[in-house]
């Protein structure tokens, strides 16, 4: 590989641009909603994990390479967040979408277990 080449790449990865989306999480009686700021996010290029209580949301936005270019400021993006979440999330049914540029995750609450102790 020319050092060309290579000089090139690290052109690209040094220009890469780290973004942190806007969100808003709501708290509902049966789960929490966040809503994260996502234009230009393809659902292809999201990752949503959630482990040991801490849900990652990670993508990227990628410029059209193959148009010519006369001015360009929009450029290729990573995007990432983490959140520490409380310990009543169900992990099973956590769901998620985009739309409009908006990814909304569904973080459903554990059901709560209810016991009646009877006195003997």
């Amino acid at each position: 590989m020319s050092n060309k080449v290579i000089n090139k790449e690290a052109e690209k990865a040094a220009t890469r641009a780290s973004v942190i989306p806007a969100v808003d999480i709501v708290e509902r009686e049966k789960d929490y909603v966040l809503y994260a700021d996502a234009p230009g996010v393809d659902k292809e290029k999201i990752s949503i994990t959630y482990e040991d209580g801490m849900l990652s949301l990670e993508g990227s936005v990628e410029s059209a390479s193959a148009l010519n270019y006369s001015h360009q400021e929009f450029a290729p993006a990573s995007v990432e967040r983490a959140f520490r979440l409380s310990d009543d999330i169900d992990a099973d049914k956590i769901s998620a979408h985009i739309e409009r540029g908006v990814l909304t995750v569904i973080l459903p609450k554990k059901e709560k277990i209810k016991k009646v102790v009877t006195l003997k």
